[in-house]
């Protein structure tokens, strides 16, 4: 990784960094820019959809994007 600017705040460290769960999810972006193991899993995962995507498309599939209507009460 490299770093293009300068922070407002200091960038968690893997001693210092984001302890509380909570919050890892909600500041993904910091969460991936010091815990090497969760940023691993996101190259996987894109690699395997990218795989599936591939094969599907190759035996003539068409990838179709649906919105997800949701009930409001």
């Amino acid at each position: 990784w490299r770093i293009l600017t300068k922070s407002l705040q200091p960038i968690p460290t893997e001693h210092f960094g984001l302890k509380d769960e909570d919050l890892r999810f909600r500041k993904r972006y910091l969460d991936l820019l010091q815990d090497e193991e969760a940023r691993e899993i996101f190259f996987k995962k894109a690699k395997f959809w990218d795989v599936i995507r591939s094969f599907m498309k190759g035996h003539g599939f068409l990838e179709v994007e649906t919105p997800t209507l949701e009930v409001t009460t």
